[in-house]
């Protein structure tokens, strides 16, 4: 379950009345985290206000292409056996372009199907091998590496006025009408910077800026700049430091089984004197369902043949010729 949460690469800022609310929104969490067979639905939307000012007219309409970003997600899971399996449905929008992809696993066999490109791409460790030996980003210890820190940070830092424990109300899954509890989150300027603190630190401890830059070192974009690891590091904790939470809701369903059903999070951030050309102003909307808990998924994997594999330069051709 943990690491199906984390290929959203959702970064979650949960932040209420009697002394029970906090323990029990975390328990609940807990469980449902431990759910080893299920289905989870991710529906992340992110607007963005830039700095536009002394801008070119091609400037502001390349950044029009990223003001809008959608990125859904439909994933089964099992990992109920030693052969832990995941097939993972992905739809990425933004500047009105839309890229959708599936992702299966099937114990140490990954591989990836796009429409954009005529087959299938093997993530083995040939193909991941300079992001695994580099610092293990894609593998099994990933949650320890980026989203373990940052979930006991925040457990840490949760304080029982934080959440509340609201009205029973029923809500409309895939499964049917299900009969909730709810919980109402809050969170504060200070728990924001806490948890930057603590992502900053990840990132550099991790070497995850070290990784990028290795891995993408052949790029036109790094061919033509010089990048320092340092500099992106500063750059980050400055811009960082700049945002203020505006608002922030957020609601959690927990079913009699004391397992999360459904958790609603708005945010909206600025940032004191952007540059040019940087976000002034963020809205994030994350809604995540947890669906069929416990209960035995239908995998099907298609049947690859030889040549529907591709290799790295046959996959550069076709994403530059689309």
């Amino acid at each position: 379950m943990r690491k199906i949460i984390f290929i959203a690469f959702t970064v979650l800022l949960f932040s209420g009345c009697s002394s029970n609310d906090l323990q029990d929104y975390k328990n609940a969490i807990s469980k449902t985290e431990s759910v080893e067979r299920g289905k989870i639905n991710i529906d992340i939307q992110t607007k963005l206000d830039y700095a536009t000012e002394g801008l070119t007219q091609k400037q502001v309409r390349d950044l029009s292409y990223f003001d809008q970003i959608e990125l859904a997600i439909s994933a089964i899971y099992d990992s109920s056996s030693q052969e832990e399996k995941v097939i993972a449905k992905s739809y990425y929008n933004f500047g009105g372009m839309g890229f959708d992809s599936v992702f299966y696993m099937m114990g140490s066999d990954m591989y990836l199907k796009m429409p954009v490109i005529d087959g299938y791409i093997s993530l083995d460790k040939e193909m991941l091998g300079s992001i695994e030996n580099k610092s293990n980003i894609i593998d099994r210890d990933i949650m320890k590496k980026v989203w373990g820190p940052l979930s006991s940070k925040w457990n840490e830092i949760l304080q029982e006025k934080d959440v509340f424990k609201g009205e029973k109300s029923y809500i409309l899954t895939e499964e049917g009408q299900i009969k909730t509890k709810t919980y109402t989150i809050e969170a504060s300027q200070k728990q924001l910077n806490q948890l930057a603190e603590e992502f900053l630190k990840t990132l550099e401890e991790e070497e995850i800026i070290e990784m990028l830059i290795d891995t993408n070192k052949d790029t036109q974009l790094f061919k033509d700049n010089e990048i320092d690891e340092q500099e992106i590091l500063d750059n980050m904790n400055n811009y960082i430091y700049k945002m203020v939470l505006e608002e922030f809701k957020g609601k959690a369903y927990v079913d009699f089984d004391e397992r999360l059903i459904k958790e609603e999070f708005y945010i909206r951030m600025s940032w004191k004197q952007p540059e040019k050309g940087m976000p002034k102003s963020m809205e994030l909307t994350v809604t995540t369902e947890y669906l069929n808990l416990g209960k035995e998924q239908s995998f099907e994997f298609p049947a690859v043949s030889e040549d529907e594999w591709l290799n790295l330069e046959e996959i550069g051709e076709q994403v530059w010729n689309y």
